[in-house]
């Protein structure tokens, strides 16, 4: 027989209350006897376990039931009081209902209406357990959920990323300190107007694939305040069910940047190995040249003097002298693009036109004898450079367009600049032979020779490059074969 709730029946009946107990315990009710208003009370008090339902007799002989009654409430409000008369009466009803009665019943009693009124009690009793239950655990959970809110709400506003709750309607739930500093408190906001700007949502956005359950993982680089964050955005399950989107930032700004230069830095070492291998074998191939050469005036030499041929003799140490002489001027060449870079003056603020003067002055001979007309802009930028070095560009330029000047009857190199949108670019254009579009990258490797019969070693264009690079800039060449040659260069202008 299952368990039922306990009933404290109040009667001075001695055999009424024996048949009541005899009956509510068959029933599976745990049954309390008292016979006076005063006993019951003590009871009540005395006792650990409650009564949830008390039988109480209108007529007590030290007291009336309804006095009992009010009694037993102001010591548990929850008990519900069936009171049984054998004096009933409309007035005596309504008094007892006002007083906390669940119902009235007279004698002599029906036992089955007795019992259905009980029944019907111990239900309301019940459901109120229940209730009062359900109550005291959602309060755990609400409890339990508001300590682990809390507690989680307390480790993202400590954390060094940013963090931001979004719910499934777009709108900003949390915000921690480190993202109310980027970008202000705007919880309550639509995240794709706080962090974007925008007035609809993101095409980009992850949202539809975090509500689905999944946890994304992506970069995104944000205009507003010039940062790379990496973004892991995972579903946030509430207490009620609902599915709100968690989103860490994490900025990536510096690691990004030191990536970028790290793979700068690659490119730059990759192509200067590619030009150490060039500038090797370039330098090995050109200087087994004249050696060469000499082997061979050295065998001529030794047969000539067997011969004793005087003439021949001093013919072939002049032309082992012409040759050493082409190798020194390569050697020299050689060290002077080895030391671009390596060995450099002070860099200082200098008005681009003297650095011109200055050359001018250089290559004024070479340009009086070789008649040509040279004309320099009237107005130049200031740049920041090595000032002996820029001028050796010039000097190289200039000399070069008069070395290939071909036969112009009105040979003309014009020293300028012109702005090509936030870059000055410097140039010195000739109305020479020109040079084909297939030249124009060969003709900066070191002793390259567009016209191997010419003048010079080959390297002025090499070492021209190399200045410029080391400065920061760019060099390249305009032109086309009986066109002129324009040469381009990019300097720091201050």
């Amino acid at each position: 027989m299952k368990r039922r709730l306990s009933i404290l029946v109040v009667e001075d009946d001695a055999e009424m209350c024996e048949t009541l107990s005899d009956i509510l315990s068959e029933e599976g009710y745990e049954v309390k006897t008292v016979g006076s208003g005063k006993e019951a009370l003590a009871v009540a008090r005395k006792e650990k376990k409650r009564f949830p339902i008390c039988l109480i007799d209108l007529k007590l002989p030290d007291n009336t039931g309804i006095a009992v009654l009010k009694g037993l409430k102001a010591l548990d409000s929850e008990t519900h009081a069936i009171i049984i008369t054998a004096f009933a009466s409309k007035e005596t009803a309504i008094e007892a209902l006002k007083a906390g009665a669940c119902c009235y019943i007279e004698k002599p009693l029906n036992i089955e209406e007795l019992l259905t009124a009980i029944e019907r009690v111990s239900a309301e009793h019940q459901l109120l357990e229940d209730k009062r239950r359900a109550e005291e655990e959602l309060m755990k959970s609400e409890a339990k959920y508001k300590a682990e809110r809390d507690n989680l709400n307390l480790i993202l506003e400590s954390m060094a990323d940013g963090v931001y709750i979004i719910s499934g309607d777009y709108k900003v739930e949390f915000m921690n300190k480190v993202l109310r500093d980027e970008y202000g408190d705007h919880v309550g906001e639509s995240c794709y107007k706080v962090f974007h700007n925008r007035e609809e949502p993101c095409p980009w956005c992850k949202y539809r694939e975090v509500m689905k359950g999944k946890t994304v993982r992506w970069e995104w680089y944000s205009r507003r305040v010039n940062k790379i964050y990496d973004l892991i955005e995972t579903p946030l399950r509430g207490i009620d069910g609902t599915i709100s989107k968690l989103t860490i930032f994490r900025d990536i700004s510096d690691r990004k940047q030191m990536e970028k230069e790290r793979e700068q830095l690659i490119k730059e070492l990759e192509a200067k190995n590619a030009e150490m291998e060039r500038f090797i074998y370039t330098v090995s191939h050109d200087l087994r040249s004249p050696l060469v050469t000499i082997q061979g005036f050295a065998d001529m030499l030794r047969e000539d003097l067997a011969r004793n041929d005087i003439k021949k003799v001093e013919d072939d140490l002049k032309s082992i002298k012409n040759v050493a002489t082409k190798m020194e001027h390569l050697l020299n060449d050689t060290l002077e693009l080895s030391r671009i870079g390596r060995v450099a003056n002070p860099s200082e603020d200098v008005p681009f036109g003297e650095l011109a003067q200055e050359a001018l002055k250089e290559t004024s001979a070479k340009i009086k004898s070789s008649g040509v007309e040279v004309s320099v802009a009237d107005a130049f930028p200031t740049v920041h450079v090595d000032r002996m070095r820029i001028v050796e560009v010039l000097v190289n330029l200039i000399e070069n367009s008069i070395n290939y000047m071909g036969d112009n009857p009105f040979p003309k190199i014009e020293i300028g600049y012109r702005a090509d949108g936030e870059e000055a670019v410097f140039f010195v254009r000739d109305n020479g032979i020109g040079i084909e579009p297939s030249q124009h990258e060969k003709v900066f490797e070191l002793f390259y020779k567009v016209d191997r019969s010419s003048k010079g070693t080959g390297a002025g264009l090499a070492i021209v490059k190399r200045i410029i690079e080391v400065h920061g800039g760019r060099v390249w060449i305009e032109s086309e074969k009986g066109k002129g040659c324009t040469v381009c260069f990019t300097l720091p202008v201050v």
